[in-house]
């Protein structure tokens, strides 16, 4: 049976270990795994300093108390990253759907003989900026990106050639 002096020790850690639960705090940069791991370690020390005689029991709804506010916080922020990585793919797709009218607009750009090549030029490059204001694609990103570029360079390289048959002509 431990002594007097004992179970006040046994008290002082088990308050410290509260302490140490209740200074745990969660942050976009955290990473979740590294705040469950450190609530079981704490846990387990928790165990491993053995009972604190009369104060145990309202030592551990402290202690309880102060992991279950943990992981409600880890849970708001697990449900919290859930939602941004949901709206970053939903954004995505937007984005994706909005590169391919692009892409389509800037395939419909035609040279002919009769046409203002600076007014086409205008529409590539407005294009091209309009391309530039919209956020990443997600995983169509590249393939889309190569397509739209192939396109441009098909028009801005038939401008300059019937801008030179146009030169040759006059």
């Amino acid at each position: 049976m431990p002594t007097e002096s004992e179970y006040r020790f046994r008290e002082l850690q088990k308050k410290r270990l509260i302490e140490r639960v209740e200074s745990l705090s969660i942050d976009e940069k955290s990473s979740l795994k590294e705040f469950s791991d450190a609530s079981r370690k704490l846990l387990n020390e928790w165990k491993e300093v053995g009972h604190a005689g009369e104060v145990e029991s309202a030592l551990w709804r402290q202690f309880k108390a102060a992991r279950d506010e943990l992981y409600d916080a880890l849970g708001a922020e697990h449900r919290r990253r859930e939602e941004a990585y949901r709206n970053r793919e939903r954004e995505s797709g937007k984005n994706a759907q909005s590169k391919r009218y692009l892409i389509g607009k800037i395939r419909s750009l035609s040279v002919t003989s009769g046409e203002n090549l600076k007014a086409l030029s205008v529409q590539g490059k407005s294009l091209f900026d309009e391309w530039r204001d919209i956020w990443h694609a997600g995983d169509d990103e590249e393939h889309l990106w190569n397509q739209f570029k192939s396109h441009r360079q098909d028009l801005i390289e038939n401008i300059g050639r019937e801008w030179h048959r146009r030169q040759d002509a006059y």
